[in-house]
């Protein structure tokens, strides 16, 4: 998917960060308490996701350009790193008895942490959750599998939404 955006929306590639490091990625491990998923580790050290924002508060990095769709950033590890911690206590909380799996490691969010992608540690399965407390654990049986299908979405006009290319940017149209 990085080379394809390099070709056909260089200034959304652009946006992106630089590989993380393997000793980065040992720290987020252990700071949450986990074993990413080889592809995980894998598309990390190729790309660590949107740079990190200056406001504390931010759930996504600042000034973005969604490479995905559904408004969707790809989050770095220290953006990993807050959405799990914002995640597990928001769905902890709500007292309707849907907990948030402390194996959910989200890599993909909207730019207020309300819905996004995460990868099942356990399995490399990615799943999703929604504005509306729904939570889809298996959407896709891989990160490949997950990047294959927003690839199609990007290629695709009878997807969710529609990859438009302005300014070297991809655009997404419902």
């Amino acid at each position: 998917m990085l080379a394809w955006l390099e070709e056909h929306a260089p200034a959304s590639r652009a946006t992106l960060g630089g590989p993380a490091t393997q000793e980065e990625i040992r720290s987020t491990e252990a700071r949450l308490g986990v074993e990413f998923p080889v592809q995980l580790r894998e598309f990390l050290q190729i790309n660590n996701g949107h740079p990190h924002p200056d406001d504390p508060q931010a759930l996504v990095g600042d000034d973005c350009h969604y490479v995905l769709p559904c408004a969707h950033e790809l989050l770095n590890l220290s953006l990993m790193e807050k959405n799990y911690d914002h995640q597990r206590w928001a769905w902890n909380n709500q007292g309707d008895g849907v907990v948030w799996d402390q194996h959910w490691i989200p890599f993909a969010s909207d730019e207020d942490g309300m819905c996004g992608m995460f990868i099942d540690v356990r399995t490399g399965e990615v799943g999703k959750w929604g504005d509306y407390g729904e939570l889809e654990p298996a959407v896709f049986p891989s990160l490949a599998a997950f990047f294959v299908g927003e690839f199609e979405e990007m290629n695709s006009s009878h997807g969710i939404q529609t990859a438009t290319f302005r300014n070297g940017f991809v655009s997404w149209i419902d």
